[in-house]
């Protein structure tokens, strides 16, 4: 692997940290062991002074914050219904393709039709009202958050100038290079975009 290669690998995961760090803050948490293997991949442990295994624990910690709630019984159950209702709107599709193709039979063919459209919008509508009400405790818990999330912005802040000079080093312009945080109070950034009703997230660019 070229030396420009290996910066430019490096300059997406950098980009891909900063922004689930910054995600981890407000509670968005997808893949703690992807985030472990990208701090592994850039050999932060032994280049910055940032405890990362510390940076971990509170991922980690932030992420089991709503399962000490006693709403958090409902939304797992929440989370199973949408299971179920997601393998009987595929094997929907499945009866709709053997009577389309077998039986030719268009009474069957419609109903299929009808119930995986249900099926799909309730799957919709149990993952909005689930995400909902994660949101809603954890503003519940805002001080555990507020409080576990300082390292988490402190290796943000260790974080933005290695990928700054990463981009300069390999002469992209950092005005039309972006991220979307859900938090802006880092050093190094500037706002482009701010929220809006279909942006969830603030675009930001580096200062130069």
């Amino acid at each position: 692997m070229t030396v420009k290669k290996q910066s430019i690998d490096r300059v997406r995961l950098l980009k891909y940290l900063i922004e689930a760090l910054d995600s981890a803050r407000i509670g968005n948490i997808k893949d703690i062991d992807k985030i472990s293997r990208v701090i592994q991949d850039l050999g932060l442990r032994k280049t910055t002074s940032i405890d990362w295994d510390h940076v971990l624990q509170e991922v980690t910690y932030i992420y089991e914050i709503p399962k000490k709630d006693k709403e958090y019984t409902k939304v797992v159950k929440l989370d199973k219904l949408a299971l179920f209702f997601t393998i009987f709107s595929f094997l929907g599709l499945i009866v709709i393709g053997v009577a389309t193709y077998l039986f030719k039979n268009i009474f069957l063919y419609n109903i299929s039709i009808i119930i995986t459209l249900i099926s799909v919008n309730l799957i919709y509508i149990i993952r909005f009202y689930t995400s909902m009400k994660i949101n809603k405790i954890y503003l519940s818990h805002i001080d555990d958050l507020e409080e576990h999330g300082i390292i988490l912005k402190e290796a943000i802040n260790t974080l933005l100038p290695r990928l700054r000079s990463e981009l300069k080093k390999n002469n992209f312009s950092l005005d039309d290079f972006k991220l979307n945080l859900k938090l802006i109070d880092y050093k190094w950034i500037l706002v482009k975009k701010k929220l809006s009703f279909i942006r969830s997230g603030y675009e930001v660019v580096f200062r130069k």
